[in-house]
């Protein structure tokens, strides 16, 4: 009897790990029930839908016996990490277990609470900056988008505008073959956010201009700007998300000041930190709602499990 009672403890620890692991590590589970709640909380900073607190398993995924089929999931932030807890609980031979996970769930490099991302700066996460800026180069995209953001994707053109005009319309502009006249124009919405991806595996120098065409006037964007090329400021801006500069750098002129809430990446972004011009401000909230949309950006790692 004694022998039969610790064989159940066992596989009633084993039992209720195993379900703990399968939702982490089957796809039908994480990505395709758990990974909708990552990215949902992230967004709103909660789950708006209560009866998507928790995932239900399969029966066939269950051992014999075993009815609980019910993982919980429970976001909080611990240590200035996003967090969450898998809880469930099993039955073996009248043996009852519960298990719990804990995972951190962002890409630690988006929260170490610096506004700047750059090797200087990161001293031993500098490999973990260029491994992931070289992924980003390799695996970015834009995928589907919330309603109120607009996609813009340019390839390889010598200039980029994006520019304030007369009316204070918002427009980007995009040139090429050293041609003095735009061959694409479009209006950006400056209520709604965008992310706009600039690659550049064909064109050397690419240039992002952002400037307003109205003196004293203030440019105004918000969501994701990924460029692979240079960015030039030239005149009062603020850019609220995520600024990533791959294999190049921004420039500001003189009389123009550079106000971004929420954080940026760039090789030798750290120089900013030493201008005047330049207000940044981490903003974990900015960080979230537009990183869902990075690929990368949401790396759950387990930080234990523990059964009791």
């Amino acid at each position: 009897m004694i022998m039969n009672s610790s064989q159940n403890n066992v596989q009633a620890f084993y039992v209720a790990e195993g379900k703990i692991l399968m939702a982490i590590n089957n796809p039908k589970y994480f990505d395709n029930l758990i990974l909708p709640e990552i990215k949902e909380y992230l967004k709103n900073d909660k789950i708006i839908d209560n009866n998507k607190e928790y995932i239900v398993l399969d029966d066939e995924d269950l051992m014999e016996g075993d009815s609980d089929n019910k993982i919980n999931l429970f976001f909080y932030e611990e240590e200035n990490r996003e967090k969450l807890k898998l809880q469930t609980q099993t039955s073996y031979n009248k043996i009852k277990r519960k298990a719990d996970a804990n995972l951190t769930v962002i890409n630690q490099l988006f929260e170490m609470g610096l506004p700047i991302l750059s090797p200087n700066l990161l001293e031993g996460n500098a490999k973990l900056y260029e491994e992931y800026m070289d992924f980003l180069q390799q695996k970015i995209y834009i995928p589907t988008l919330e309603e109120d953001i607009m996609p813009i994707e340019i390839d390889n053109y010598e200039i980029i505008k994006i520019f304030n005009d007369m009316d204070r319309r918002t427009y980007v502009e995009l040139y090429r073959n050293n041609i003095s006249s735009s061959i694409n124009k479009r209006l950006i919405d400056i209520k709604d956010r965008v992310f706009i991806l600039v690659r550049n595996n064909k064109i050397k120098g690419t240039k992002m201009v952002i400037e307003s065409n109205n003196i004293n006037d203030i440019l105004e964007l918000k969501g994701i700007i990924y460029v692979e090329g240079d960015i030039y400021i030239c005149s009062d801006v603020i850019f609220d998300g995520i600024l990533i500069v791959n294999n190049g750098s921004i420039y500001i002129e003189s009389d123009s000041n550079f106000m971004l809430s929420g954080i940026l990446l760039g090789d030798d972004a750290d120089k900013m930190l030493y201008d005047k011009r330049v207000k940044l401000d981490y903003n974990l909230h900015e960080i979230k709602r537009n990183g869902v949309y990075l690929p990368g950006f949401i790396e759950p790692n387990i930080e234990y499990i523990k059964i009791y």
